[in-house]
């Protein structure tokens, strides 16, 4: 790729004479092939590292960086990078958007210098960024939409952010989540139309500004997501060109007609490393065990039978559970001096024994809830309370019956998350168990806090630039660099359903590093008025078919997606007949399979799996 300093790519973009775009667009991150048959991404581009490249006379010339963000990720953690851009939009003149899930941003220079115009607070409700468009007869009016918030417009170039959800009603999902807006294009002719793709099967709408209505316009015949979008001026005629995963569509819009302008070439191979673990990963149906139950003979022989009668095959089980012990003969040196060791299981036998009835273990360490390490050296890695100047804790209230004598006791102990002695802790675990033969290190907790006074937490070894997501994936790239074994991370089932940063979770994030996520896509989790219109039976289908289809998409098929199945039943579930038990459980799994999921797991923290009652061996979605 050519260089060019910045003055010659401005000259060279001001005496462009066809400087006014003819599409506007905003795209996701990728290299895209030039082909002569196309307008979308030929003048410029996100590359592979999420940066911006513009088209010049010498080729491909990645415009400069000024006044856009920067982060720090392990091992660059004194020199911060360019943070990698979700996608752009062209306006009039000289003028360029781009945008990350956290904000936007504005050049009038082409992307020499950038200012930003959105910080996602603005939008408030966790908004997270996945589209932008500039009108192209007016800068100052922009539009950005979200994975779940819906749309929001400027007139006055970010000074102010309105929503628009009375323009959006149709495509709400309940609960106050809407449908993932996935590209925005201006019509160049009008302020007023805007070109909008939503949802996971290729659906454009025509947003009218003025009327607040947006009408479906067209569904894309792949049938899959529009990653981008544009319209394309050809004589005195308006199409529309889009972007999928494998193509190049244009619509005739007067005809009403899609034509394929191309293939696209596919994700190159995964490296040997990878494609190795995700082989080993791969069609994973088992069920959790608890340490305890794990280390008594018969349960555990009871376990094994009812995974070999009802056609599992594989078992997850605590070695380091939710308190921070570590069950089994640690040899980790923190681990020691911290008074976590408590030996229940004999690993070698257990090992043996899994593997001997034809099994794949997988070892649960949890990862950043651990009370022993936040009691370790005087609380040294505990999170800390900004009001009490204590070490910070959930609490939860207690009155006694008799005197009315109220305590508190603590229910939850959190380590910080940026600290990296908890990073190297955790590590040094999962790396020992990997010698130890274990097939899988499964990472739970990987998150900040979500309950109790969260607002009150002082991370006292945070990294000035570090974001929450950035420790998170900090700690995941350095464990992906000494763990060769096949990671798996368990995350909420909302972070597997959208693209977001609740908690720090970020899905796309984290199958960088690792081999299987398991959303946790408990119907009983989501707010009742999410996909409420739905029956509740198959509600619970719904929420697993859509939850794995939109994570498969999310994350570009680079992870196996292996859902927790909810194997307990809260609330007026309790009272469902034996039937709807049965019926329920063979929902999830029902959506699971339908949804793309690679694999799944029965979650009952008990271990009491009575929602089984049949041979589940039909809802395996591949070969062993």
């Amino acid at each position: 790729m050519k260089k060019l300093t910045p003055l010659l790519i401005l000259l060279f973009l001001a005496c462009d004479k066809d400087v006014q775009p003819k599409v506007f667009y905003s795209k996701t991150m990728e290299v895209i092939p030039e082909s002569p048959t196309r307008d979308l991404d030929q003048r410029i581009r996100l590359n592979a590292a999420g940066h911006l490249d513009v088209k010049t006379p010498v080729g491909w010339t990645p415009l400069p960086t000024k006044g856009l963000p920067v982060e720090k990720i392990w091992p660059n953690l004194d020199t911060p990078e360019p943070v990698p851009l979700s996608g752009y939009s062209e306006g009039p003149g000289l003028y360029l958007g781009t945008f990350t899930p956290r904000g936007a941003f504005l050049s009038a220079d082409r992307g020499l210098t950038w200012t930003k115009i959105l910080q996602k607070e603005t939008l408030g409700g966790g908004a997270y960024l996945t589209a932008m468009a500039i009108d192209p007869l007016d800068p100052k009016h922009i539009l950005v939409g979200t994975s779940f918030n819906g749309l929001f417009e400027t007139r006055d170039q970010g000074k102010t952010w309105i929503g628009l959800i009375s323009h959006y009603w149709t495509q709400s999902l309940g609960a106050d989540y809407w449908e993932q807006v996935h590209s925005l294009a201006f019509s160049p002719a009008s302020s007023q139309e805007v070109y909008v793709s939503l949802g996971i099967k290729g659906e454009v709408y025509s947003l009218d500004l003025l009327k607040k209505k947006m009408l479906p316009l067209t569904t894309l015949p792949e049938g899959t997501v529009i990653q981008s979008l544009g319209p394309v001026t050809i004589g005195e005629q308006e199409n529309l060109e889009v972007r999928t995963q494998t193509a190049y569509w244009r619509w005739n819009r007067v005809l009403g007609e899609w034509s394929k302008l191309g293939d696209r070439p596919q994700r190159s191979p995964w490296e040997l490393k990878k494609a190795t673990r995700m082989a080993q990963s791969a069609n994973k149906h088992g069920i959790y065990v608890s340490a305890n139950q794990a280390a008594i003979p018969s349960l555990l022989e009871g376990h094994l039978k009812m995974m070999k009668d009802h056609g599992l095959n594989a078992l997850v089980v605590d070695f380091k559970d939710d308190t921070g012990v570590l069950v089994y003969d640690s040899k980790v040196d923190m681990a020691i001096k911290a008074d976590a060791v408590r030996i229940r299981l004999q690993v070698p036998e257990l090992v043996a024994k899994i593997h001997e009835a034809g099994f794949y273990l997988i070892a649960r360490v949890v990862v950043f809830k651990d009370e022993k390490l936040y009691k370790f050296n005087q609380n040294k890695y505990a999170l800390w309370d900004n009001s009490t100047k204590k070490p910070w804790g959930f609490f939860k209230e207690y009155t006694h019956e008799e005197t009315g004598a109220v305590s508190y006791v603590q229910k939850e102990f959190w380590v910080d998350i940026y600290s990296q002695d908890v990073w190297d802790y955790n590590i040094a675990i999962a790396k020992e168990l990997q010698e130890l033969g274990i097939d899988e290190i499964q990472f739970d907790y990987i998150r900040f806090p979500s309950d109790g006074p969260t607002s009150r937490i002082v991370n006292r070894f945070a990294i000035p630039g570090m974001t929450r997501v950035n420790a998170l994936e900090s700690f995941l790239k350095k464990a992906r660099s000494e763990i060769s074994s096949p990671i798996s991370v368990d995350i909420f089932g909302f972070n597997g359903f959208f693209p977001m940063e609740y908690l720090g979770q970020n899905s796309p994030m984290i199958a960088r590093y690792a081999d299987a996520i398991s959303p946790m896509f408990y119907p009983s989790h989501f707010s009742q008025d999410f996909f409420g219109k739905t029956p509740f039976l198959d509600r619970a289908r719904k929420i697993y078919e859509e939850g794995a289809l939109r994570s498969n998409l999310m994350n570009n098929q680079n992870v196996h997606v292996r859902p927790w199945i909810q194997s307990f039943l809260l609330g007026d579930e309790r009272q469902f007949s034996d039937p709807d038990i049965k019926t329920y459980l063979r929902k999830q799994l029902e959506g699971s399979q339908a949804g793309g999921g690679n694999g799944w797991l029965l979650w009952n923290a008990a271990n009491n799996y009575y929602m089984v009652r049949e041979d589940l061996s039909s809802f395996k979605n591949g070969p062993e």
